[in-house]
Protein backbone atom coordinates (compact mmCIF):
# COMPACT_ATOMS: atom_id res chain seq x y z
CA UNK A 1 0.00 0.00 0.00
CA UNK A 2 1.55 3.21 -1.09
CA UNK A 3 0.38 6.75 -0.12
CA UNK A 4 1.04 10.69 -0.54
CA UNK A 5 1.36 12.68 2.02
CA UNK A 6 -0.84 15.26 -0.02
CA UNK A 7 -3.87 13.09 0.58
CA UNK A 8 -3.95 14.36 4.08
CA UNK A 9 -3.38 18.24 3.44
CA UNK A 10 -6.43 17.80 0.83
CA UNK A 11 -8.95 16.35 3.47
CA UNK A 12 -7.83 19.38 5.64
CA UNK A 13 -9.52 21.67 2.95
CA UNK A 14 -13.37 22.44 2.88
CA UNK A 15 -15.35 20.80 -0.77
CA UNK A 16 -15.12 23.28 -4.04
CA UNK A 17 -17.86 24.08 -6.41
CA UNK A 18 -16.80 21.87 -9.52
CA UNK A 19 -15.85 18.52 -9.46
CA UNK A 20 -12.39 17.18 -10.96
CA UNK A 21 -13.40 14.99 -13.86
CA UNK A 22 -14.18 12.37 -13.01
CA UNK A 23 -14.64 8.86 -11.46
CA UNK A 24 -15.12 6.05 -13.22
CA UNK A 25 -18.51 4.15 -13.11
CA UNK A 26 -16.77 0.98 -11.50
CA UNK A 27 -14.99 3.79 -8.83
CA UNK A 28 -18.26 5.66 -7.62
CA UNK A 29 -20.08 1.97 -7.84
CA UNK A 30 -17.86 1.30 -5.17
CA UNK A 31 -17.97 4.24 -3.22
CA UNK A 32 -21.68 3.65 -3.03
CA UNK A 33 -21.05 0.05 -2.22
CA UNK A 34 -19.26 1.74 1.02
CA UNK A 35 -22.06 4.33 2.31
CA UNK A 36 -24.46 1.01 1.91
CA UNK A 37 -21.84 -1.19 3.76
CA UNK A 38 -22.23 -3.77 0.95
CA UNK A 39 -17.94 -3.72 -0.03
CA UNK A 40 -17.04 -7.05 -1.64
CA UNK A 41 -14.32 -6.37 -4.14
CA UNK A 42 -10.62 -4.33 -3.36
CA UNK A 43 -11.11 -0.04 -4.36
CA UNK A 44 -10.21 0.79 -8.13
CA UNK A 45 -6.66 2.64 -7.32
CA UNK A 46 -6.47 6.17 -9.25
CA UNK A 47 -4.87 5.88 -12.41
CA UNK A 48 -1.81 8.12 -13.11
CA UNK A 49 -3.98 10.68 -14.79
CA UNK A 50 -6.22 10.86 -11.55
CA UNK A 51 -3.77 11.15 -9.49
CA UNK A 52 -1.98 13.88 -11.30
CA UNK A 53 -5.48 16.26 -11.29
CA UNK A 54 -5.71 15.31 -7.49
CA UNK A 55 -2.37 16.58 -6.64
CA UNK A 56 -2.79 19.96 -8.84
CA UNK A 57 -5.63 20.62 -7.05
CA UNK A 58 -5.21 19.78 -3.78
CA UNK A 59 -2.26 22.64 -4.23
CA UNK A 60 -4.89 24.69 -5.11
CA UNK A 61 -6.66 24.13 -2.29
CA UNK A 62 -3.56 25.21 0.20
CA UNK A 63 -3.65 28.77 -2.16
CA UNK A 64 -7.20 29.55 -1.72
CA UNK A 65 -6.72 29.22 2.22
CA UNK A 66 -3.48 31.57 2.28
CA UNK A 67 -5.32 34.13 -0.11
CA UNK A 68 -8.98 33.96 0.84
CA UNK A 69 -9.00 32.96 4.32
CA UNK A 70 -5.69 33.46 6.32
CA UNK A 71 -5.71 37.06 7.77
CA UNK A 72 -3.33 37.31 10.73
CA UNK A 73 -2.58 33.61 9.94
CA UNK A 74 -5.45 32.49 11.49
CA UNK A 75 -8.08 30.69 9.09
CA UNK A 76 -11.73 32.22 9.41
CA UNK A 77 -14.62 32.50 6.32
CA UNK A 78 -14.98 35.97 4.42
CA UNK A 79 -17.96 37.92 2.77
CA UNK A 80 -16.45 39.19 -0.57
CA UNK A 81 -17.33 42.30 -2.27
CA UNK A 82 -17.81 40.37 -5.50
CA UNK A 83 -16.48 36.82 -6.74
CA UNK A 84 -13.15 38.62 -7.87
CA UNK A 85 -12.05 38.84 -4.35
CA UNK A 86 -11.95 43.34 -4.81
CA UNK A 87 -12.88 43.63 -1.08
CA UNK A 88 -13.52 42.04 1.80
CA UNK A 89 -16.61 43.29 3.35
CA UNK A 90 -16.21 41.45 6.90
CA UNK A 91 -15.25 38.33 8.58
CA UNK A 92 -17.40 35.54 9.48
CA UNK A 93 -17.26 32.18 11.47
CA UNK A 94 -14.35 33.98 13.57
CA UNK A 95 -14.96 32.51 16.93
CA UNK A 96 -13.41 29.30 15.20
CA UNK A 97 -10.61 30.86 13.96
CA UNK A 98 -8.23 29.01 16.23
CA UNK A 99 -9.48 25.45 15.38
CA UNK A 100 -9.17 26.08 11.98
CA UNK A 101 -5.64 27.70 12.31
CA UNK A 102 -4.81 24.47 14.00
CA UNK A 103 -5.65 22.00 11.29
CA UNK A 104 -4.18 23.85 8.54
CA UNK A 105 -0.99 24.42 10.57
CA UNK A 106 -1.37 20.76 9.98
CA UNK A 107 -1.96 21.06 6.43
CA UNK A 108 1.03 23.07 6.26
CA UNK A 109 3.21 20.83 8.05
CA UNK A 110 2.32 17.83 5.88
CA UNK A 111 2.98 19.66 2.71
CA UNK A 112 6.32 20.83 3.78
CA UNK A 113 7.22 16.92 4.44
CA UNK A 114 6.74 16.24 1.20
CA UNK A 115 7.92 18.97 -0.95
CA UNK A 116 10.43 20.67 1.36
CA UNK A 117 9.50 24.20 0.12
CA UNK A 118 11.03 27.38 2.13
CA UNK A 119 7.98 29.52 1.53
CA UNK A 120 5.93 26.24 3.42
CA UNK A 121 8.06 27.02 6.20
CA UNK A 122 7.80 30.17 6.21
CA UNK A 123 3.82 29.90 6.61
CA UNK A 124 4.46 27.38 8.84
CA UNK A 125 6.86 29.61 11.18
CA UNK A 126 3.86 32.80 10.28
CA UNK A 127 1.24 30.05 12.04
CA UNK A 128 3.47 29.63 15.24
CA UNK A 129 4.04 33.00 15.66
CA UNK A 130 0.46 33.91 15.19
CA UNK A 131 -0.01 31.31 18.06
CA UNK A 132 2.83 32.70 19.93
CA UNK A 133 0.90 36.19 20.05
CA UNK A 134 -2.85 34.85 20.79
CA UNK A 135 -1.49 32.87 24.21
CA UNK A 136 0.62 36.20 25.17
CA UNK A 137 -1.63 38.97 24.55
CA UNK A 138 -4.87 38.46 26.86
CA UNK A 139 -3.35 39.57 29.87
CA UNK A 140 -3.33 35.04 31.08
CA UNK A 141 -0.84 33.66 29.63
CA UNK A 142 -1.57 30.26 27.88
CA UNK A 143 -5.23 31.25 27.51
CA UNK A 144 -6.21 30.98 23.51
CA UNK A 145 -8.62 33.32 22.66
CA UNK A 146 -11.01 31.86 19.78
CA UNK A 147 -8.93 34.89 17.34
CA UNK A 148 -6.87 37.68 17.16
CA UNK A 149 -6.88 40.81 14.44
CA UNK A 150 -6.49 44.68 14.64
CA UNK A 151 -9.31 46.54 15.89
CA UNK A 152 -8.70 48.95 13.06
CA UNK A 153 -9.33 46.14 10.75
CA UNK A 154 -13.12 47.07 8.88
CA UNK A 155 -13.66 43.43 7.93
CA UNK A 156 -12.88 42.68 11.52
CA UNK A 157 -14.46 45.61 12.99
CA UNK A 158 -17.63 44.88 11.27
CA UNK A 159 -17.77 41.57 13.10
CA UNK A 160 -16.28 41.76 16.71
CA UNK A 161 -18.97 44.24 17.96
CA UNK A 162 -21.92 41.62 17.59
CA UNK A 163 -19.73 38.52 18.73
CA UNK A 164 -21.47 37.46 22.02
CA UNK A 165 -18.56 35.51 23.84
CA UNK A 166 -16.78 38.83 24.61
CA UNK A 167 -14.44 40.93 22.79
CA UNK A 168 -11.23 42.23 24.58
CA UNK A 169 -8.38 44.91 24.10
CA UNK A 170 -5.03 43.08 24.44
CA UNK A 171 -2.28 43.54 26.62
CA UNK A 172 1.02 45.52 26.22
CA UNK A 173 1.98 44.58 23.33
CA UNK A 174 -0.76 44.13 21.49
CA UNK A 175 -3.08 47.19 22.49
CA UNK A 176 -4.07 47.85 18.66
CA UNK A 177 -5.39 43.89 18.66
CA UNK A 178 -8.75 42.55 19.79
CA UNK A 179 -9.27 39.09 21.02
CA UNK A 180 -12.59 37.17 21.31
CA UNK A 181 -13.50 35.50 24.44
CA UNK A 182 -15.27 32.57 25.64
CA UNK A 183 -13.21 30.01 23.88
CA UNK A 184 -13.79 26.55 24.04
CA UNK A 185 -12.59 22.91 23.66
CA UNK A 186 -12.58 22.80 20.41
CA UNK A 187 -10.20 25.55 19.71
CA UNK A 188 -7.67 23.52 22.04
CA UNK A 189 -8.47 20.30 19.82
CA UNK A 190 -7.71 22.12 16.86
CA UNK A 191 -4.60 23.83 17.77
CA UNK A 192 -3.02 20.73 19.61
CA UNK A 193 -3.64 18.70 16.52
CA UNK A 194 -1.48 21.44 14.39
CA UNK A 195 1.26 21.18 17.14
CA UNK A 196 1.36 17.83 17.72
CA UNK A 197 2.04 16.96 13.53
CA UNK A 198 4.68 19.61 13.61
CA UNK A 199 6.41 18.17 16.13
CA UNK A 200 5.69 14.36 14.85
CA UNK A 201 6.72 15.73 11.02
CA UNK A 202 9.21 17.81 11.28
CA UNK A 203 11.70 15.97 13.92
CA UNK A 204 14.72 17.10 12.29
CA UNK A 205 13.84 21.10 12.76
CA UNK A 206 14.96 22.16 15.55
CA UNK A 207 13.80 26.12 15.48
CA UNK A 208 9.98 24.50 14.80
CA UNK A 209 10.54 22.23 17.94
CA UNK A 210 11.38 24.93 20.42
CA UNK A 211 8.91 26.81 19.40
CA UNK A 212 6.28 23.64 19.76
CA UNK A 213 7.92 22.55 22.44
CA UNK A 214 7.22 26.58 24.39
CA UNK A 215 3.73 26.56 23.06
CA UNK A 216 2.55 23.23 24.59
CA UNK A 217 4.26 23.78 27.66
CA UNK A 218 2.41 27.77 27.78
CA UNK A 219 -0.51 26.38 27.29
CA UNK A 220 -0.30 23.11 29.72
CA UNK A 221 0.73 25.41 32.13
CA UNK A 222 -2.33 27.44 32.38
CA UNK A 223 -4.43 24.59 32.00
CA UNK A 224 -2.64 22.49 34.92
CA UNK A 225 -3.06 25.96 36.61
CA UNK A 226 -6.60 25.37 36.36
CA UNK A 227 -7.58 21.48 36.86
CA UNK A 228 -7.93 21.48 32.96
CA UNK A 229 -10.52 23.69 32.68
CA UNK A 230 -10.26 26.57 30.18
CA UNK A 231 -10.42 29.98 32.04
CA UNK A 232 -10.18 33.36 30.51
CA UNK A 233 -8.79 36.40 31.90
CA UNK A 234 -12.88 37.36 31.75
CA UNK A 235 -13.45 34.29 34.18
CA UNK A 236 -15.20 32.47 31.46
CA UNK A 237 -15.35 28.84 32.26
CA UNK A 238 -15.55 25.69 30.11
CA UNK A 239 -14.93 22.00 31.59
CA UNK A 240 -12.42 19.34 30.48
CA UNK A 241 -13.86 16.10 29.04
CA UNK A 242 -10.55 13.18 29.64
CA UNK A 243 -10.07 12.63 26.29
CA UNK A 244 -9.45 16.56 26.14
CA UNK A 245 -7.33 16.28 29.50
CA UNK A 246 -5.38 13.31 27.79
CA UNK A 247 -4.63 15.09 24.68
CA UNK A 248 -2.85 17.94 26.24
CA UNK A 249 -1.39 15.98 29.07
CA UNK A 250 0.01 13.57 26.26
CA UNK A 251 1.42 16.33 24.70
CA UNK A 252 3.12 18.20 27.68
CA UNK A 253 4.77 14.29 28.20
CA UNK A 254 5.70 14.17 25.18
CA UNK A 255 7.51 17.74 24.54
CA UNK A 256 8.57 17.77 28.07
CA UNK A 257 8.86 14.57 29.92
CA UNK A 258 10.96 15.39 33.07
CA UNK A 259 9.10 18.89 33.69
CA UNK A 260 5.77 16.90 33.09
CA UNK A 261 6.20 13.29 34.66
CA UNK A 262 4.09 14.07 37.97
CA UNK A 263 1.08 14.18 35.23
CA UNK A 264 1.16 10.27 33.67
CA UNK A 265 -0.80 9.26 36.36
CA UNK A 266 -3.48 11.55 35.73
CA UNK A 267 -2.52 10.94 31.93
CA UNK A 268 -3.58 7.10 32.04
CA UNK A 269 -6.46 7.75 33.98
CA UNK A 270 -7.85 9.90 31.74
CA UNK A 271 -6.98 7.49 28.71
CA UNK A 272 -9.07 4.88 29.82
CA UNK A 273 -11.98 6.64 30.23
CA UNK A 274 -12.19 8.41 27.33
CA UNK A 275 -11.18 5.09 25.75
CA UNK A 276 -14.55 3.70 27.49
CA UNK A 277 -16.50 6.49 26.76
CA UNK A 278 -15.42 9.38 23.98
CA UNK A 279 -13.18 7.47 21.74
CA UNK A 280 -16.20 6.42 19.45
CA UNK A 281 -18.03 8.30 16.57
CA UNK A 282 -21.83 9.13 16.77
CA UNK A 283 -24.81 8.01 14.33
CA UNK A 284 -24.67 8.95 11.30
CA UNK A 285 -28.08 10.81 11.27
CA UNK A 286 -27.08 12.85 14.59
CA UNK A 287 -27.97 16.70 14.20
CA UNK A 288 -25.36 17.52 16.21
CA UNK A 289 -22.34 15.66 14.11
CA UNK A 290 -19.69 17.73 14.77
CA UNK A 291 -17.95 16.73 17.99
CA UNK A 292 -17.10 13.45 15.72
CA UNK A 293 -14.53 15.27 13.95
CA UNK A 294 -12.79 16.71 17.57
CA UNK A 295 -12.75 13.33 19.07
CA UNK A 296 -11.20 11.72 15.99
CA UNK A 297 -8.42 14.65 15.83
CA UNK A 298 -7.73 13.82 19.40
CA UNK A 299 -7.70 10.54 19.28
CA UNK A 300 -4.88 11.11 16.11
CA UNK A 301 -2.95 12.92 18.51
CA UNK A 302 -2.92 10.46 21.16
CA UNK A 303 -1.97 7.38 18.42
CA UNK A 304 1.04 9.20 16.63
CA UNK A 305 2.26 10.21 20.41
CA UNK A 306 1.48 7.32 22.05
CA UNK A 307 4.68 4.81 22.76
CA UNK A 308 2.93 2.38 25.28
CA UNK A 309 2.55 -1.06 23.25
CA UNK A 310 -0.70 -1.94 25.38
CA UNK A 311 -2.66 1.54 24.89
CA UNK A 312 -1.38 1.76 21.27
CA UNK A 313 -3.52 -1.08 20.75
CA UNK A 314 -6.45 0.03 22.10
CA UNK A 315 -5.94 3.18 19.86
CA UNK A 316 -5.57 1.12 16.96
CA UNK A 317 -8.88 -1.05 18.35
CA UNK A 318 -10.83 2.46 18.22
CA UNK A 319 -9.35 3.98 15.07
CA UNK A 320 -10.57 0.96 13.59
CA UNK A 321 -14.28 1.07 14.80
CA UNK A 322 -14.45 4.77 13.50
CA UNK A 323 -12.54 4.44 10.14
CA UNK A 324 -13.46 0.95 9.01
CA UNK A 325 -16.29 -0.59 10.82
CA UNK A 326 -18.02 2.73 10.62
CA UNK A 327 -16.55 3.55 7.16
CA UNK A 328 -19.99 3.97 5.80
CA UNK A 329 -20.16 7.62 7.19
CA UNK A 330 -17.75 8.47 4.20
CA UNK A 331 -15.91 10.69 5.75
CA UNK A 332 -12.10 10.60 4.02
CA UNK A 333 -10.95 13.07 6.60
CA UNK A 334 -11.23 10.07 9.32
CA UNK A 335 -9.90 7.18 6.41
CA UNK A 336 -7.05 10.44 6.63
CA UNK A 337 -5.76 10.05 9.86
CA UNK A 338 -6.35 6.50 10.46
CA UNK A 339 -4.08 5.41 7.69
CA UNK A 340 -1.53 8.67 8.56
CA UNK A 341 -1.52 6.98 12.57
CA UNK A 342 -1.33 3.46 11.77
CA UNK A 343 0.47 3.18 8.13
CA UNK A 344 0.93 -0.23 8.31
CA UNK A 345 -2.70 -1.56 9.53
CA UNK A 346 -3.76 -4.58 7.42
CA UNK A 347 -7.38 -3.19 7.48
CA UNK A 348 -6.26 -0.51 5.26
CA UNK A 349 -8.77 -1.32 1.39
CA UNK A 350 -11.70 0.29 2.37
CA UNK A 351 -10.26 3.62 4.05
CA UNK A 352 -8.05 3.55 1.28
CA UNK A 353 -10.97 3.91 -1.07
CA UNK A 354 -12.39 6.74 0.85
CA UNK A 355 -9.51 8.43 1.10
CA UNK A 356 -9.13 8.25 -2.39
CA UNK A 357 -12.52 8.67 -3.91
CA UNK A 358 -14.11 10.99 -1.74
CA UNK A 359 -10.84 13.14 -2.42
CA UNK A 360 -10.99 12.64 -6.08
CA UNK A 361 -15.07 13.51 -5.74
CA UNK A 362 -13.99 16.95 -3.88
CA UNK A 363 -15.75 19.93 -5.99
CA UNK A 364 -12.78 22.65 -7.28
CA UNK A 365 -11.94 25.65 -5.47
CA UNK A 366 -12.87 28.02 -4.79
CA UNK A 367 -15.69 26.98 -2.34
CA UNK A 368 -18.17 29.99 -2.72
CA UNK A 369 -21.60 29.52 -0.99
CA UNK A 370 -24.44 28.16 -2.52
CA UNK A 371 -27.75 26.26 -2.31
CA UNK A 372 -27.93 22.67 -2.36
CA UNK A 373 -31.07 20.86 -1.93
CA UNK A 374 -31.28 16.34 -2.85
CA UNK A 375 -34.05 15.96 -1.30
CA UNK A 376 -35.56 15.36 -4.17
CA UNK A 377 -32.89 13.09 -5.94
CA UNK A 378 -33.68 9.33 -6.29
CA UNK A 379 -30.30 8.83 -5.48
CA UNK A 380 -30.71 9.75 -2.27
CA UNK A 381 -33.80 8.00 -1.37
CA UNK A 382 -35.13 6.53 0.94
CA UNK A 383 -34.94 9.58 3.50
CA UNK A 384 -34.04 8.76 6.69
CA UNK A 385 -35.94 12.19 7.89
CA UNK A 386 -36.76 15.34 5.99
CA UNK A 387 -33.43 16.57 6.62
CA UNK A 388 -31.16 13.31 6.39
CA UNK A 389 -30.91 10.79 3.63
CA UNK A 390 -30.76 7.01 4.92
CA UNK A 391 -26.84 6.90 3.06
CA UNK A 392 -23.81 9.33 3.28
CA UNK A 393 -23.93 11.62 0.25
CA UNK A 394 -21.26 11.72 -2.40
CA UNK A 395 -18.92 14.35 -1.74
CA UNK A 396 -19.43 16.05 -4.75
CA UNK A 397 -23.36 16.39 -3.76
CA UNK A 398 -22.91 17.46 -0.27
CA UNK A 399 -23.65 21.37 0.67
CA UNK A 400 -20.54 23.28 1.61
CA UNK A 401 -20.22 23.98 5.06
CA UNK A 402 -17.31 25.47 6.99
CA UNK A 403 -14.56 22.54 7.25
CA UNK A 404 -16.46 19.77 5.31
CA UNK A 405 -15.68 16.59 7.79
CA UNK A 406 -17.68 17.81 11.01
CA UNK A 407 -20.61 17.86 8.99
CA UNK A 408 -23.77 15.40 8.66
CA UNK A 409 -22.52 13.21 5.56
CA UNK A 410 -26.37 12.44 4.82
CA UNK A 411 -27.42 16.21 5.33
CA UNK A 412 -29.79 17.08 1.90
CA UNK A 413 -29.89 20.52 1.82
CA UNK A 414 -28.67 23.90 2.87
CA UNK A 415 -29.80 27.24 2.10
CA UNK A 416 -26.98 29.66 0.64
CA UNK A 417 -25.91 32.51 2.88
CA UNK A 418 -24.48 34.74 0.18
CA UNK A 419 -23.29 34.03 -3.51
CA UNK A 420 -20.09 35.91 -2.10
CA UNK A 421 -19.59 34.02 1.08
CA UNK A 422 -16.00 32.39 1.33
CA UNK A 423 -16.15 28.92 2.96
CA UNK A 424 -12.78 28.23 4.98
CA UNK A 425 -10.67 26.16 3.50
CA UNK A 426 -8.94 24.97 6.48
CA UNK A 427 -7.34 21.91 6.19
CA UNK A 428 -7.52 18.64 8.28
CA UNK A 429 -6.86 15.57 5.96
CA UNK A 430 -4.57 15.77 3.17
CA UNK A 431 -1.63 16.66 5.05
CA UNK A 432 -0.98 13.79 6.81
CA UNK A 433 -0.55 10.76 4.90
CA UNK A 434 2.86 8.92 4.97
CA UNK A 435 4.90 10.29 2.28
CA UNK A 436 5.19 7.17 0.00
CA UNK A 437 5.54 7.74 -3.84
CA UNK A 438 2.63 6.72 -5.03
CA UNK A 439 -1.05 6.12 -4.68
Amino acid sequence: MKWTRFLLLATLQVPLSVAIPGLSQEQEEWLESVTHSNVSTSWPLLSSNQSINLLKNIRNFQNITEIANYPYYQAVELWYSDKNRTKILRYDDVGDGAAWTGLHLASMVHEYAVTQDPSVMDRIWGTLEALDMMTACTGKLGYLPRFVGLASDPAYAAYYPNYTGGTFRCIAPYEDYIWLGHTSRDMYDGVSFGLANSWVWLPSNATIRRKVKMLVERITDSLRKDYMWIISPKDQFTNPLPLFSATWRKLALTVNYEKYKDMEAAYILDFYAAYEFEMKISSIHDSTYFPNELDVEEVYVLAVLEDDESRKNDLLKRFTEIAVNNAFHFQPGFAAFYLSAFPNTSTYMVPQGVLQGGLYDYPAAPDWDRYVDQSQNPKYMPHYDSDHSEYALMIRDRPPTTYFWQRNPTTLKVYCRSAIYQNTSACTCIAMLPAQSDM
